[in-house]
């Protein structure tokens, strides 16, 4: 249930990035300010991508080792 959860935070992490640059690019005038958006918002929805990739991964991994009684 808590690795569940876990991937779903991720989930929206990974979609929320992209979104806030998105929505901050129709709001921000400021040049530097709007990088910074850019640079955290992708920061972000990598994080979001990687981190589900890590809790998926370690899913299989559980599986595999009580399906075969050995590590995948």
């Amino acid at each position: 249930m808590f690795v569940a959860l876990m991937k779903f935070v991720a989930c929206v992490a990974a979609m929320f990035g992209p979104f806030a640059v998105g929505a901050a690019a129709s709001f921000v005038r400021d040049p530097e300010v709007l990088a910074f958006f850019i640079v955290s918002g992708i920061g972000t929805g990598l994080a979001g991508l990687f981190g589900f990739a890590a809790l998926d991964r370690g899913e299989l991994r559980r599986h595999v080792r009580n399906l075969y009684g050995m590590d995948g």
